[in-house]
């Protein structure tokens, strides 16, 4: 199982001034994410799949936030986050070129990749 193999890679869920947004804004939060299997896709029938979509999922019901979702490849989503409010960016690694770019807010998945 995917889980089990799980070890050094953190895919973790980015949001670009997430945590200023709050409960109280009127604003949905962007979910942005890429094809990047087992953990995010679309199916043919337009429904967003994976792994971390289903935690990022399942947080986002918790904490009663709205969301809304959109898929673009990795390198515009990157762009895209960077610059626009109330958006969160994952699958992303967490490495130290990425650090200062984001607000990282939590690890969903922590993998051993080679």
């Amino acid at each position: 199982m995917i889980i089990k193999q799980m070890r050094y890679l953190v895919l973790s869920v980015l949001c670009f001034a997430f945590l200023t947004a709050g409960k109280a804004s009127a604003e949905d939060i962007l979910l942005v994410t890429h094809e990047f299997r087992p953990y995010s896709w679309v199916d043919k029938v337009g429904i967003y799949k994976g792994a971390s979509v289903e935690i990022a999922d399942l947080l986002f019901k918790k904490a009663e936030i709205s969301k809304k979702w959109r898929i673009m490849p990795l390198k515009r989503a990157y762009g895209y986050v960077k610059k626009t409010p109330n958006t969160c960016l994952f699958p992303l690694q967490r490495n130290q070129e990425r650090e200062a770019d984001f607000q990282w807010v939590s690890p969903i998945m922590i993998n051993r990749f080679a």
